[in-house]
């Protein structure tokens, strides 16, 4: 019998406590990192490297009897995992890969080192806010997102006496040295180190191989911590001189916190992770008996979480973790315009797919893909035409406004789905496209209703501003799990879908 999600999760888990255990009287050290953090690094690294290949295999085999796999071991990506006693090992070609990515960012800060020699500082040095991810994907909006920065409820973005962002992009837009953009993280080298303090920190940068080649002596799993070796001399640097105010991650690295990120040993700044979704937890279909929690999840080394609800905050200290969490509400990179107001000649109702994965695919190592083509389509398409029978009852047009969560993505995303909106749009005058930068806060004040596919967190903008939202399940196959709120519903199936909607237009459609 095939494993659920939820099953394959459970016992991908106890694999992992397995190698916890295996670990655990084994003495692993980095030299400037505190002892217990580098572990709980090379623990993250492990599932980091082996969660989506083992969680596949698992997936299409029965279930797993750890007591009596004496013999048996998995493999990925270059690492072998013994089922019985968790102990693991680096294969050669991971060995080689780890050293070459070593190599590779050794020798790019040693550069970055030397140019500062001879480098002419611009802005004057001082201590700033890293800011490890860009999340302005249209250059439109970069006002608003420092407006949100400066003005918004994320306390170490607002403080930040300089926020230095590092952007895959060539910025264009200046704030003077208050926001300084980076293509390379290296460039922090360059442009926040005085020429004095250059030749201390050559003479450490020199001799981590050395350091990094006894720790591997000590415990040759330290080979897969190598590549970030590099760039720990560098932010023990920083962090020793009080450059750095705070580091700043986002859900987009909830899997993976290096050790200069966190792990210092007697680190003064802190590691900061802000949530732009809560669409973390596994999916529960009919059967499963308890649910689950994705594999990186528990092994998140954050100093201070950012969310949107305290339901969100609750299962964040469920999972086990010991961080600050603050609940701030939705956090979407810009601020509530207040000036919007909805239009009263026709029914507004924003929906939120989510693009369907290729054939093969699905997010986080699930054992199934619920964000398939079939079920997406079907959430469209139920929807538009139940919009349409209540229109005609209401006696009101009713736009249907959909907007995707991200562009899509050549590779990852089924092409199908997108000719499939494309004739859909072009056949249907109500049914309207919206840009994926679309101000929620806007869209949904316009609207009398949201439907969402379970579980996008679009829901809790809605109910932040007053708003219903209904998740819709038209696969039928999900069990609701979602935070209690009045405003949020769950439906399951076309039926139960147009009751809900009916009721809550009813209730709330302009006269």
């Amino acid at each position: 019998m095939k494993l659920t999600t939820c099953q394959v999760f459970e016992q991908y888990d106890c694999l992992i406590r397995r190698i916890e255990a295996w670990l655990a009287p084994i003495s692993i050290r980095v030299a400037g990192c505190d002892d217990s953090q580098v572990k709980a690094r090379l623990i993250q690294r492990i599932v980091e490297c082996t969660s989506e290949n083992i969680t596949q295999t698992i997936a299409k085999q029965p279930r797993v009897d750890y007591d009596n796999e004496f013999d048996r071991s998995l493999k990925a990506r270059g690492l072998s995992i013994e089922i019985k006693t968790g102990r693991v090992r680096v294969l050669l070609r991971r060995w080689l890969w780890e050293l070459f990515g070593f190599g590779a960012i050794w020798v790019k800060v040693l550069l970055a080192l030397l140019l500062s020699l001879f480098a002419s500082k611009k802005l004057p040095i001082s201590s700033f806010t890293l800011f490890m991810e860009d999340p302005v994907t249209d250059e439109r909006n970069r006002k608003r997102f420092l407006a949100f920065c400066k003005q918004g409820p994320i306390t170490s973005l607002s403080t930040a006496k300089r926020l230095v962002i590092y952007s895959n992009q060539r910025i264009k837009y200046h704030m003077g040295s208050e926001v300084v953009y980076i293509n390379r993280l290296t460039e922090i080298i360059t442009s926040f180190i005085e020429r004095r303090s250059v030749f201390p920190l050559l003479l450490r940068h020199i001799f981590s191989p050395i350091q990094l080649f006894i720790a591997i002596l000590k415990c040759p799993l330290t080979i897969l911590l190598a590549k970030e070796v590099p760039l720990l001399t560098v932010m023990r640097f920083f962090d020793s001189a009080r450059l750095i105010e705070a580091m700043i991650i986002t859900t987009s690295q909830f899997a993976s916190q290096p050790i200069w990120m966190r792990g210092i040993h007697h680190q003064r700044f802190q590691l900061h992770m802000v949530w732009y979704s809560q669409n973390l937890l596994p999916k529960m279909y009919e059967g499963d008996a308890v649910r689950s929690d994705l594999p990186q999840a528990r092994h998140m080394r954050v100093d201070t979480h950012w969310v949107w609800t305290s339901g969100f905050r609750d299962y964040l200290l469920q999972l086990g973790l010991r961080s600050d969490i603050k609940v701030v509400g939705p956090i979407l990179w810009y601020l509530p315009n207040s000036t919007v107001r909805p239009d009263e000649s026709s029914i507004g109702i924003a929906l939120f797919d989510i693009i369907p994965f290729l054939e093969g695919r699905s997010a986080f190592g699930a054992a199934k893909n619920y964000y398939s083509f079939a079920t997406i389509t079907g959430f469209i398409v139920d929807t538009l035409e139940i919009c349409d029978e209540l229109s005609t009852k209401l006696g009101k047009p009713i736009r249907v406004l959909l907007k995707h969560k991200r562009k899509p993505k050549r590779g990852h995303h089924d092409p199908n789905y997108l000719c499939f909106l494309k004739d859909l749009l072009a056949s249907r005058s109500n049914f309207i496209e919206l840009p994926e930068d679309t101000n929620l806060f806007d869209l949904l004040k316009e609207c009398e209703l949201s439907i969402s596919v379970p579980y996008t967190s679009t829901v809790y903008v809605a109910t932040a501003l007053g708003r219903p939202a209904i998740y819709y399940d038209s696969s039928r196959e999900l069990k609701p799990q979602y935070e209690n709120n009045e405003l949020l519903y769950f439906a399951s199936g076309r039926e139960e879908l147009k009751k809900l909607t009916a009721s809550i237009l009813r209730d709330r459609a302009p006269k």
